[in-house]
């Protein structure tokens, strides 16, 4: 009888697109189907998931996300404390910004997320389980940095009869919006898996980001 060393797997649905796994030091094959068994869900993937390690189109979402995360860190904040709520470019371009960030919230009720199994970690493929992943943890964070706080603040400004203080306390309100900063997390564990750099220069990036927006 041949003793099977148990291994650790990460399996993602690119995987899937082979036949079989194999564990080291054994003639012995294990099936993805097997392991995608382990999460309780079968071997069928619903057809309105996405896969963020294979997508083309998260590829360049991804991008997209990071451009409007600086524009998070570096103007949002200017623009609340030193300009007065108006429609200017700036404006605009903070409503372009919020349109942006409240199609990525739709898009995380579709996308895989890593889970563990008895065989190390695979990809969450079933729609109602993403779903209530993502309702669990990062939905109402995300929801809350998403409220049209800037056309709330340019309704009170322009409208007559609006107390000053309610007008501070929106406007404080609009600071919220740099909760939208937390994503950046999720979207750089999303390029680590795709691009082909380094651990140790993606820290340093990482750790210049993070001082650049403390010093900010």
């Amino acid at each position: 009888e041949t003793f099977v060393p148990r291994t650790s797997l990460c399996v993602t649905a690119k995987d899937a697109s082979s036949t079989s796994l194999d564990t080291s030091g054994s003639s012995n094959r294990m099936s993805v189907q097997n392991v995608l068994k382990s999460m309780g869900g079968g071997t069928s993937e619903s057809r309105w998931v996405i896969n963020p390690e294979q997508s083309k189109f998260m590829q360049h979402w991804n991008i997209i996300t990071m451009v409007a995360l600086a524009f998070v860190s570096v103007f949002t904040p200017i623009h609340i404390a030193m300009f007065k709520t108006e429609v200017d470019p700036l404006f605009l371009a903070s409503c372009a910004v919020d349109i942006i960030f409240l199609a990525d919230l739709v898009l995380q009720f579709f996308l895989m997320h890593p889970k563990r199994t008895d065989y190390g970690l695979a990809l969450e493929h079933r729609h109602k389980h993403i779903v209530q992943h993502y309702l669990r943890t990062w939905f109402f964070i995300d929801l809350v940095s998403v409220l049209p706080f800037d056309v709330l603040s340019l309704l009170s400004e322009s409208e007559d009869g609006k107390t000053l203080k309610a007008v501070k306390v929106i406007r404080l309100m609009r600071l919220l919006k740099l909760a939208r900063v937390l994503r950046a997390s999720r979207v750089i564990r999303r390029i680590e898996t795709r691009a082909s750099i380094s651990y140790g220069r993606l820290d340093l990036v990482k750790f210049f980001a993070i001082l650049c927006m403390i010093t900010h």
